[in-house]
C-alpha cells in the first residue's frame, strides 16, 4: 500500500521525542477502515480537508503510532462517519473555498471513514 500520508510518521516521531518518560498524547483524527481504491485517494489530497485527505488504512496508522514507540495505545471513540459528517468535512472551510465531492465520490467512501478518539503513553 502506498502511504500518500509521509507526514504521519514525523508527527508521531516528534510527539514522543518531546514528551517526557511516562508522558501521555491524547490524540483525535480520522482514519480509512477498509481499502478505497487509489485514484479516489489521490482525489482526497487535491480536494478534500486534509483530515480526509491524509488519511491512510488503520492497520497502517496503528503500526505508525508504534513504531514512534508509543505503548499502552486505548481507543476511546471510534466512530464510522455518516454521509453529512463525510459531506462537511470535504466541503470545510465551505463551499466557496473547496469544491463538493462528487456523489459517487461520497458513496465509495461510505461506511470506509472513521473518527478516532486514543490515548498512548511514552515509554519509562
Amino acid at each position: 500500500m502506498i502511504n500518500l500520508c509521509p507526514d504521519k510518521d514525523a508527527v508521531y516521531e516528534d510527539a514522543y521525542r518531546i514528551l517526557k518518560p511516562g508522558g501521555h498524547i491524547a490524540i483525535s483524527d480520522v482514519i480509512l477502515i477498509d481499502d478505497i481504491p487509489l485514484q479516489l485517494r489521490s482525489r482526497f489530497q487535491t480536494t478534500w480537508a486534509g483530515c480526509l485527505g491524509g488519511a491512510i488504512r488503520d492497520e497502517e496508522y496503528w503500526q505508525v503510532v508504534l513504531k514512534a514507540g508509543f505503548v499502552e495505545i486505548q481507543v476511546v471513540s471510534p466512530h464510522t462517519l455518516t454521509p453529512k459528517e463525510l459531506t462537511a468535512m470535504a466541503s470545510c472551510p465551505g463551499g466557496e473555498f473547496t469544491p463538493s465531492p462528487s456523489d459517487e465520490d461520497l458513496s465509495l467512501v461510505q461506511g470506509k471513514v472513521s473518527s478516532i478518539k486514543f490515548s498512548a503513553y511514552k515509554a519509562d
